[in-house]
């Protein structure tokens, strides 16, 4: 099919409206492109490639970290890359090193910086390739050995358990092939059980339940089998969905779908059901995106909250506050759902009220309040946002002035809060009345400077004061005297 280089401007603005999506690529299209549509239905367009070269695409991933979307360029014998904020910036991935001969699939591992795929025969390095993701070539040919490669299709890595997979269209059976992904070999063909395999053209792991999933070509079905070789294979119940010529597949376990592209027939497009095998099948809305001969279903989502931010820092006024990102979700690579942060903001609040300009990682603290910072996570599909826990800053007491008359038994002291102080407690602790064994314990009360205290009998004592603010009662300031 012949390259489109470029997309007509009018596709930039749908991209600008941030949803979780779906990213196919028109794989039996006249002029093919690289489309995407919002899973909440609300609307659909097509990617601006640039200079890139988009012929037969056949398999999408998303790399994130470099804000770039690749594809396989089945009849152009090309990977190629354009960014994924739909401001073109297209081009073809340098691959020096290893040939890229009618690719059908792609993987990417942005931990080692590695970009898969599979090459089809009739070229000189028919099998698994890779090279590096930064463009800077790297190219080679992944160690199958002991696995079957004939005529590859489709790709799917599982860093957890690093194995990469690929389906066997050559010859008869077809099969579910697997080798080591650090290029030791350690190959072999996945048990799948009773489930069909015929033509598979596409797969994706559910790294929740330890399955991989493949789309029959030729079969009109999605099959599974248990990723640990013991079988466990069957058909996926897609009840209230159509799988006709079905081409790549992206799951998302939380949600627990699985979606994939229906390349040919009648019901063309992006189709959809749930994992747990219970139907619940329906076509997810493309708007104005192109929809013709569509193959693969990449996710993109925005942002996945593991754990909150954490404030940490001092507990008095003019304490400086440091906030972390808290932890993202990543992505998950063999699902082809992919979700890590692009960027990061921050914002601090005190007593539930933003603080004017207060946008960096850390704030000085000059007032007393309660103190929570906001981390917003933003990527293509959107932004989300978690809030840290309270972390509390108190006024700190300080004692001016201490008058002591032993021999008339009375104590007079002076004190003032730094930091927004709104009150006082004061306690006195008489030390000679302490219980054996047990540390008295200060009795606080409202009070005001001076703070006075008559009619003391001789002994040891120690007079606290702490400040009060929105944030409570701060840490005592103590004076030690004797009468």
């Amino acid at each position: 099919m012949a390259s489109t280089v470029g997309m007509i401007a009018g596709t930039l603005a749908v991209a600008a409206s941030a949803a979780d999506r779906v990213y196919w690529g028109g794989y039996g299209a006249s002029t093919p492109r690289i489309s995407f549509a919002n899973l909440d239905g609300s609307g659909g367009g097509d990617l601006n490639s640039g200079l890139a070269t988009v012929d037969e695409p056949f398999g999408i991933a998303i790399d994130l970290a470099r804000g770039r979307i690749l594809w396989a360029n089945d009849g152009g014998s090309a990977i190629s890359f354009a960014n994924l904020n739909n401001t073109g910036g297209g081009g073809n991935l340098n691959t020096s090193g290893v040939s890229v001969y009618d690719p059908e699939g792609i993987a990417i591992d942005p931990a080692i910086g590695r970009v898969y795929w599979t090459n089809t025969p009739g070229g000189p390095d028919t099998g698994v390739s890779f090279a590096n993701l930064n463009n800077t070539g790297g190219g080679g040919h992944l160690n199958t050995s002991g696995a079957t490669v004939n005529n590859p299709e489709g790709i799917a890595i599982d860093p957890t358990a690093g194995k990469v997979y690929w389906g066997d269209n050559g010859g008869s059976p077809k099969r579910i092939s697997f080798a080591n992904l650090n290029n030791t070999g350690g190959g072999g063909t996945l048990n799948t059980g009773a489930a069909i395999v015929n033509n598979p053209g596409g797969m994706a792991i559910d790294p929740t339940a330890r399955r991989i999933y493949w789309t029959n070509f030729s079969g009109t079905s999605i099959s599974f089998a248990n990723l640990d070789n013991t079988g466990g294979g069957g058909t996926l119940n897609t009840n209230g969905a159509t799988v006709d010529h079905p081409l790549g597949l992206g799951i998302d376990p939380i949600a627990g779908k699985i979606y994939w592209a229906n390349d040919s027939g009648p019901d063309q497009g992006i189709w959809f059901a749930n994992l747990d095998n219970t139907g619940g099948g329906g076509k997810v809305l493309t708007g104005m995106a192109t929809v013709d001969g569509p193959a693969f279903a990449t996710l993109l989502e925005r942002p996945r909250s593991a754990a909150a931010p954490a404030v940490t820092g001092g507990n008095v006024a003019a304490t400086h506050l440091a906030c972390s990102r808290g932890r993202w979700a990543g992505d998950l690579l063999g699902a082809f759902l992919y979700r890590i942060p692009q960027h990061f903001a921050y914002r601090w609040s005190r007593n539930g009220v933003d603080n004017p300009g207060a946008t960096a990682s850390s704030y000085n603290a000059t007032l007393t309040g309660v103190y929570r910072c906001r981390v917003s996570a933003t990527n293509a599909a959107g932004t989300t946002r978690q809030t840290s826990a309270p972390h509390k800053v108190f006024a700190k007491a300080k004692i001016t002035k201490a008058k002591i008359s032993s021999a008339k038994g009375r104590a007079r002291f002076t004190f003032i809060s730094s930091g927004g102080g709104n009150g006082f407690q004061c306690a006195l602790v008489n030390k000679h009345k302490k219980k054996k064994g047990k540390k008295p314990t200060p009795s606080f009360s409202a009070c005001k400077s001076p703070k006075r205290y008559k009619n003391l009998t001789p002994g040891k004592y120690t007079f606290e004061v702490r400040a009060l603010s929105s944030a409570g009662a701060g840490p005592a300031a103590k004076r030690g005297f004797a009468i």
